[in-house]
C-alpha cells in the first residue's frame, strides 16, 4: 500500500516537473546516475561552463562563499518543524503556467530574515536576481577627454574670438571691432553701414565654428577680376603689377554693400595674411585649403619600420604574469634581471651583427671618411695654434662656448622642481696660451642668448686684449644660430677694424659631433661647484663660478644695455652676397675658417675645408666710382635694448616661492 503511494507521488512530482519544464521551454533528459547526473544534467542548460567538474567547482566555490548565511539558516531551521509548507510571500512573482500547482512545496530550511529571491519555478539564469559569475577585473588607462585638454580649450577660445592665453604664456585680447576712418573713401563706407549693421556681420563671422566656414565666409564676400591692359605708346601692352583686382563688400539688409579693403578687415578684425590664403585656395566659391597649423610631420619622426622592429625585440623577451596583481590584471612583465638600459644594449648588439660592409655604400664610406678626416684636420689646427700662443707674445689663441642653461632658483627644495625657474647664461672664454679664463654671465631678464649676445662678449673680450696682441684666433662649434653667421661676422668685422692692435682675427670652426673643447672642463666645473651650495638669485652664479677652480675664473656680469645691436650694424654696412670673387657660390654651413684682416676691409677670407686656399667674399659694396657705399669704419655701435625684459607669465609662479619662503626674504627685492 505504500509502495503505491510513493508510486503515485512520484508519478505526481514527475508530471508537475515536466509542466514546469514545458513552461521554460525545457525538456527532461535522462543521464546515467554515476554520482555526476545532477551536474551533467544541469551543464546542458549551463552554456558557457566547459564540463561537468568545472560546474562542481563553481557551487563548490558558491557554497564556501556564502558558508555563514547557510550555517545560520540552518541553525534556524532546527527549531522550525521541518514539515510546515511555506507561506507564499507578497512579493513572490509565478509564471501562469504553475497557477494549477499545488500549494505543496520540497521542504526547504526558513530564514528569519524575508529575502526576496527569485520566483518559484524560475531557472537561475532567468531569475531577476541572478549574478554573472565574476570575471577576471582589468585596469585600463584613464579615457581621453580630448574637450579638457588646454590647447583644445585655447582652440576652441581662439576660433570664436574670445580672449585667451597663448601657449608661451602671452594673453591674446578678444577681437573687437575696429574703428576706422572712411571719410576719405570713395565708397564712403561709413555713411552706408551703421555701427550696429557691422557689430552683427562680425557676430555672425566669429560665431562660424570651424577654420573653413570662416574662409568660406571671406570668399563669397570679395570678388575678382582680371585687371585691365594699360595702352603705351608705339603699340607695347603692357600688364600692370598687379593681375587681379578684389572688391569687398557686406550683404546689408539683402543689398550687396561696396566697402574698401581697410574698411572691411576694421569690421572682421583680419589682417591681410587671413585673407589672401583665404583667395589662394579657393575653387568654385568655396575654401578647399585645411588649417595647417601644428599638423605636419617633424622631419625626424623615427620612421614605422625601425619602431616596429623595436616592438619585436621587445616582445621577443620571455615575460611573466604578476605575482601580486595576476587576480586583477592581465599585464605580463619582463624578468628582474633586465632593465632599459640592458634591453638596448642587446638590440644594439643584435642588429649590429646583421650589418655587414657589403649592406653600406660607398658614397656612406666616402662621407665617413671625410668626416673623420675633418675631425682630425681641426685637432690637429688647434694644436698647432695652442702651441703658437705659448710661444709668442703677439698672439691670442682661445675656444669658446655657451654653457647649458643654469636655472635659478637651484635648491634641493622639493617644491623648486615643480617650478619654471629663471634661465642664466654663461659664455665661457678660455685661453689656451696661458690658461686664464673669463665667464661672462648674464639672466633673460637682461638680454636673450642670440648671434648678437655671443658677439658682444667676443667684442668686449678683444677689448681687454693687451697692446702688444695682434692676432686672434677663436674656436667654436659650427652652431648657425649662434657663431656661424651673417652678424658675428659683422662684430667681428668691425672689431679688426676698428681696433688699432689687431691686424687678423681668424675664426675655426671644429667638426660637428667632435666639438670637444678646453671651455667644457669649465662647464663640468661650475656644474660640480653649485651642488655644493644654494642658489636663489642669479648674482649668486658668479660666487659658484669663482669657487669652481682653486685659481678663479674671471667674471664680467653682463647688463641689457651693454649689448650691441650687430643686426642692425650689418644691415646698414655689408652687403652679403651669395658667390665668391670666382663666381663660385658659398656654402655658409660648410665653411670650417674665417679669416678678417685690416689689411683688406672689403673682404672676408674664409675655406671650405683646412687644407684648400682662401676664397674672397666681397661684403662692401662700391659705386660706379669704386668708392665704398659704406663704411664699417668708426660707425658707432648701436645698442640692441632699451630695457630688462619681460619675463613670461608662466614663471610668474616664482613669486609663490617667496610667499611660502622657500626663498629666504633677503632675496625676496630680486
Amino acid at each position: 500500500m505504500s509502495q503505491n503511494i510513493l508510486k503515485t507521488e512520484r508519478n505526481q512530482c514527475e508530471q508537475k516537473l515536466d509542466t514546469l519544464l514545458a513552461a521554460n521551454s525545457l525538456v527532461r533528459k535522462e543521464v546515467s546516475p554515476d554520482g555526476n547526473c545532477f551536474f551533467r544534467a544541469s551543464l546542458l542548460h549551463v552554456p558557457y561552463v566547459k564540463d561537468e567538474n568545472e560546474l562542481r567547482g563553481m557551487l563548490c566555490g558558491l557554497i564556501i562563499d556564502n558558508a555563514n548565511e547557510y550555517v545560520n539558516s540552518s541553525q534556524t531551521s532546527q527549531e522550525q518543524p521541518c514539515n510546515k509548507p511555506v507561506e507564499k510571500d507578497q512579493n513572490d512573482v509565478q509564471n501562469d503556467a504553475i497557477e494549477n500547482i499545488t500549494d505543496q512545496q520540497p521542504i526547504t530550511p526558513s530564514n528569519t530574515r524575508k529575502k526576496v529571491g527569485r520566483p518559484r519555478g524560475t531557472p537561475p539564469r532567468k531569475s531577476h536576481t541572478f549574478m554573472t559569475p565574476p570575471k577576471k577585473k582589468l585596469f585600463k588607462k584613464r579615457k581621453a577627454t580630448p574637450e579638457d585638454w588646454k590647447k583644445n580649450i585655447r582652440k576652441k577660445l581662439r576660433m570664436s574670438w574670445k580672449e585667451y592665453v597663448s601657449q608661451r604664456g602671452k594673453p591674446i585680447h578678444q577681437k573687437v571691432v575696429k574703428s576706422v576712418d572712411c571719410s576719405k573713401c570713395k565708397y564712403k563706407c561709413s555713411q552706408k553701414i551703421t555701427e550696429e549693421n557691422r557689430q552683427k556681420i562680425f557676430d555672425l563671422f566669429w560665431s562660424l565654428e570651424s577654420y573653413e566656414r570662416k574662409k568660406d565666409f571671406i570668399i563669397s564676400r570679395i570678388e575678382e577680376k582680371q585687371t585691365r591692359k594699360v595702352h603705351r605708346p608705339k603699340d607695347i601692352t603692357q600688364k600692370r603689377k598687379r593681375n587681379i583686382h578684389r572688391s569687398y563688400f557686406f550683404d546689408i539688409g539683402g543689398t550687396k554693400t561696396i566697402v574698401c579693403k581697410i574698411y572691411f578687415k576694421k569690421t572682421l578684425d583680419v589682417g591681410d595674411a587671413y585673407i589672401d590664403n583665404a583667395m589662394q585656395n579657393e575653387s568654385g566659391g568655396v575654401f578647399i585649403g585645411a588649417d595647417k597649423r601644428g599638423k605636419y610631420n617633424p622631419h625626424n619622426k623615427t620612421k614605422p619600420e625601425f619602431l616596429q622592429k623595436v616592438r619585436s625585440h621587445i616582445e621577443s623577451f620571455p615575460a611573466v604574469e604578476g605575482h601580486y596583481t595576476r587576480k586583477s590584471s592581465n599585464r605580463r612583465y619582463l624578468g628582474a634581471e633586465l632593465n632599459i638600459p640592458r634591453m638596448y644594449q642587446l638590440y644594439l648588439d643584435y642588429y649590429k651583427e646583421g650589418i655587414s660592409d657589403t649592406s653600406i655604400s660607398e658614397d656612406e664610406k666616402k662621407r665617413y671618411y671625410e668626416h673623420q678626416q675633418m675631425k682630425m684636420r681641426a685637432r690637429e689646427e688647434k694644436k698647432k695654434d695652442k702651441d703658437k700662443s705659448k710661444t709668442t707674445n703677439d698672439t691670442f689663441v682661445a675656444t669658446f662656448d655657451l654653457q647649458a642653461v643654469l636655472q635659478t632658483p637651484c635648491s634641493l627644495v622639493s617644491q623648486i622642481y615643480y617650478m619654471r625657474k629663471l634661465n642664466c647664461y654663461n659664455l665661457s672664454i678660455y685661453n689656451l696660451g696661458t690658461k686664464n679664463a673669463t665667464c661672462y654671465l648674464w639672466s633673460e631678464v637682461e638680454e636673450k642668448r642670440g648671434a648678437c649676445e655671443i658677439t658682444t662678449c667676443l667684442y668686449l673680450q678683444m677689448l681687454s686684449l693687451t697692446p702688444n696682441i695682434k692676432n686672434v684666433t677663436l674656436y667654436s662649434d659650427a652652431c648657425a644660430g649662434q657663431n656661424r653667421n651673417q652678424f658675428t661676422v659683422t662684430g667681428l668685422m668691425h672689431a679688426v677694424i676698428n681696433l688699432p692692435n689687431i691686424e687678423i682675427i681668424d675664426h675655426k670652426f671644429l667638426e660637428s659631433g667632435h666639438t670637444q673643447m678646453e671651455c667644457d672642463n669649465m662647464h663640468s666645473a661650475i656644474e660640480f661647484a653649485k651642488k655644493k651650495t644654494e642658489i636663489y638669485i642669479p648674482s649668486q652664479w658668479a660666487t659658484v663660478v669663482r669657487m669652481a677652480r682653486t685659481n678663479p675664473y674671471s667674471i664680467i656680469p653682463i647688463q641689457h644695455e651693454d649689448i650691441y645691436d650687430f643686426k642692425k650694424l650689418q644691415k646698414t654696412t655689408l652687403t652679403y652676397i651669395k658667390v665668391d670673387a670666382n663666381g663660385e657660390k658659398v656654402n655658409w654651413l660648410k665653411i670650417k675658417w674665417l679669416r678678417y684682416s685690416k689689411q683688406e676691409p672689403q673682404h672676408i677670407l674664409f675655406k671650405h675645408t683646412f687644407d684648400e686656399d682662401f676664397r674672397r667674399l666681397r661684403v662692401i659694396v662700391m659705386d660706379k666710382n669704386g668708392v665704398p657705399a659704406t663704411n664699417i669704419r668708426g660707425h658707432e655701435l648701436p645698442r640692441n635694448y632699451n630695457g630688462k625684459q619681460p619675463i613670461t607669465l608662466a614663471k610668474k609662479d616664482l613669486l609663490n616661492l617667496c610667499k611660502t619662503k622657500v626663498i629666504p626674504a633677503e632675496y625676496h627685492k630680486f
